[in-house]
């Protein structure tokens, strides 16, 4: 018979032991490596996210940074774009007061309603312009933050009859002196201390070339927005002013073509550089109200035809304002080039709509006030040439009322 055990001597049986405790002695540190090993690993995650929370803890600050570095400048453009609105405002409203010293129902009309004060804007929604139509109406905007007041002027004063200046931009307050014999002729409650708004209105319609790549690839969204805007603005002035004082509308001055009904009017108005002349007639309060309200409803559709470089806003807009004996201001880039044309066009119009210039003429004074007038003037005080910025491209894309005589442009640095 076989042994059932096999025989183990003494030094095979220390050699068994021995690998016993070694195959242990692995597993054990295998069990601490791994061990290990997960502790190192939480302690990578929890690192990684104390690094995570530490970048967006650091982002936080940059960014924080960042936007109270990006609400100073801002501020301070708005502020310096304020200052530049605000001195051509206060010229106009000035020149208005004056003119109309002799006319208590339009001052009463200022002081009860306030001073309508409409920017007429050629500037383009594309590119460079874009952002300046930006600035320009947020400047103009902010005019609704002005109050005006009259004062006598102190001829103690260096210069008695300059404007001063007080306020905050949120509340600003812009004083007017004026001399004895003038403030005499202003309204009991002008004279009283009694504050006039401003009722801050733009319309804008690009002409250029980049306003036709604007309409063709880019947006003007911005223009629609301003001119829909305005005209709202405008309806509420004029709603209130009917309201509040009435009597102040009779001075608007309306021709005798604009006395007819609401059908002829148009066509009158459609026609008249085809038709005759007209003069001045006495004109009922009923009939200039509702002339008015057509002028509006007129401007309203213009505004919401969907049409390519429509000036007939402008044109519209500026005989209202007129009308409502608001302050106007005309611009572009430099305003002196596109400027220059809607200056020169507006004054020929109010020539053939007040002072009866004949159609056959219209064409031949637009062109002499633009070649010879007070416009040509300010080019060269601007660019040392009597010369318009224009181009012969540039002129292709322009709408035909607003292109200048031939001899009167070039390529000049503006």
């Amino acid at each position: 018979m076989k042994a059932v055990h096999k025989m183990v001597t003494p030094d095979q049986e220390e050699i068994e032991i021995y690998k016993t405790d070694m195959r242990r002695g692995v597993t054990s540190a295998n069990a601490k490596r791994q061990q290990a090993l997960l502790c190192l690993a939480t302690f990578e995650s929890s690192l990684k996210l104390l690094l995570n929370e530490a970048e967006l803890s650091l982002a936080f600050v940059n960014l924080f940074q960042d936007s109270s570095a990006l609400f100073t400048e801002l501020h301070y453009r708005r502020n310096v774009v304020l200052s530049q609105s605000l001195t051509t405002c206060v010229c106009g409203v000035v020149t208005a007061i004056i003119s109309s010293i002799d006319k208590p129902d339009v001052l009463n009309q200022y002081a009860q309603v306030g001073i309508l004060y409409q920017v007429e804007s050629l500037l383009s929604t594309r590119g460079n312009e874009l952002g300046m139509l930006q600035d320009y109406a947020v400047g103009t905007f902010d005019l609704r933050n002005v109050d005006v007041k009259c004062e006598k002027a102190d001829n103690k004063q260096e210069n008695p009859l300059l404007p001063t200046l007080y306020g905050t931009p949120d509340k600003l307050t812009v004083v007017l002196h004026f001399d004895d014999s003038t403030f005499e002729k202003l309204p009991r409650s002008l004279q009283a201390g009694r504050f006039m708004k401003i009722i801050p209105l733009i319309f804008s319609v690009g002409i250029n070339e980049e306003q036709s790549l604007a309409e063709k690839f880019g947006d003007t969204s911005l223009q629609e927005y301003l001119n829909r805007e305005s005209l709202q603005r405008m309806n509420e002035y004029y709603t209130q002013v009917k309201e509040k004082y009435p009597q102040a509308v009779i001075q608007g001055h309306l021709t005798a073509e604009e006395t007819t009904s609401s059908t002829e009017q148009q066509n009158s108005l459609e026609t008249s550089q085809e038709g005759s002349s007209s003069g001045f007639q006495e004109i009922s309060l009923e009939t200039q109200e509702d002339m008015i309200s057509w002028k509006l409803d007129k401007l309203r559709k213009c505004i919401h035809t969907k049409k390519n470089k429509n000036v007939e806003i402008l044109q519209q807009a500026a005989n209202i304002c007129r009308v409502l004996h608001g302050v106007r201001t005309t611009s572009c880039k430099s305003a002196k080039d596109r400027t220059g044309m809607s200056v020169t066009l507006e004054q020929v119009n109010i020539l053939k709509e007040k002072h009866q210039l004949k159609v056959t003429c219209y064409d031949q004074t637009l062109s002499c006030m633009r070649a010879n007038g007070v416009r040509m003037d300010n080019v060269l005080k601007n660019v040392g040439a009597r010369k318009y910025a224009f181009t012969p491209f540039q002129l292709m894309t322009f709408p035909r009322q607003y292109k200048p005589p031939e001899g009167t442009y070039g390529k000049i640095e503006s």
